[in-house]
């Protein structure tokens, strides 16, 4: 018995190993949790709290469930609509992933342009089209902040 399991371990011996992947949770009835202690709708008035280990890693990484925590994507969208975070990850997703870096410098100087009242000949809706139409670059001599008015 012995010198057939080293057999595999001589110079000449090639092995290819092919590793299954578990099947995910919810595909095979006998692979189902025997209990729930804290269903999805106990997450919502106890904000914060895991019921699970990847209610508790979807928390973390709201974003990217699937390929962070390995969760099931119908599985990942219950989780993060229990914590209300499915909108906001959708909306986080979208400006931050999908926008251009000139367009995010726009967005940034616009903001900047309203909350801190800048001025100019023209208003920051209109500086935010140009630089837009300008693929990033802000008009400084028409939106600047008050003190450069010099």
């Amino acid at each position: 018995m012995l010198a057939a399991l080293m057999g595999g371990c001589s110079t000449g011996a090639r092995v290819t190993t092919v590793r299954a992947l578990a099947p995910l949770p919810g595909a095979d009835p006998n692979m189902l949790a025997t209990t729930d202690p804290n269903p999805p709708t106990a997450v919502s008035q106890a904000a914060g709290s895991c019921w699970n280990t990847i209610s508790c890693c979807v928390q973390n990484h709201p974003l990217t469930p699937v390929q962070s925590c390995g969760a099931d994507p119908s599985e990942a969208a219950k989780i993060l609509e229990a914590l209300g975070q499915l909108e906001a990850a959708a909306r986080v997703l979208e400006a931050a992933g999908r926008l251009p870096k000139w367009k995010r410098k726009c967005m940034d100087k616009y903001n900047e342009c309203m909350m801190k009242g800048w001025v100019g000949t023209w208003n920051c809706v209109d500086c935010l089209r140009y630089c837009e139409g300008q693929q990033g670059v802000w008009p400084d001599n028409r939106c600047f902040p008050p003190e450069d008015q010099n």
